[in-house]
């Protein structure tokens, strides 16, 4: 019978599977729970101001925008994560769990932070949407758009990682 060992990063429970077969030593990696994001939206009546069906139009879009960013980021970035570790296998002549353990935290956490350095870039950007600045109003002084809509940019990709391999042997 095996060993298990549990540990938690960003919120994902991982669960490693360990057990000697033979000569060698075997882990199985599990992810036990996806990334949960949730994201809060404003809606036109939150803000203190007067507008007009246009800007009204125009609030409701910039949100649109704003929720799009994490919907595309959780797709590149997070939902594909359990799919390529989940039921990973490492058999080594050496111990192989910290072996595993190591490369699936390192998976997640590169794959988590290109997450949320291309949602903060695209949120400051899509912010400055809502700079009083850049409205523009109509005759009766009323919000009726922006002068600035920003379309988000494109997605970088996460750099290969390393492929898992077994330690060195002493």
């Amino acid at each position: 019978m095996g060993k298990t060992w549990q540990t938690k990063y960003e919120g994902i429970r991982f669960e490693v599977e360990s057990q000697t077969l033979s000569c060698s030593y075997c882990a199985m990696l599990h992810v036990k729970r996806d990334f949960v994001v949730e994201v809060t939206s404003i809606k036109p009546s939150d803000i203190p101001a007067d507008y007009n069906q246009n800007g009204f139009d125009y609030i409701r879009s910039h949100e649109d925008r704003r929720a799009d960013v994490y919907r595309r980021a959780y797709n590149k970035y997070l939902a594909p994560v359990k799919g390529r570790i989940d039921g990973v296998t490492l058999c080594c002549r050496q111990w192989a769990k910290g072996q595993l353990l190591t490369w699936g935290l390192r998976m997640v956490e590169a794959f988590a932070n290109k997450y949320k350095d291309y949602v903060n870039a695209q949120n400051a950007l899509i912010s400055k949407e809502m700079d009083p600045s850049n409205f523009s109003y109509d005759e009766a002084g009323l919000i009726d758009g922006s002068n600035y809509t920003y379309t988000p940019g494109p997605m970088p990709e996460v750099a290969p990682l390393p492929e898992l391999e077994c330690p060195a042997r002493n």
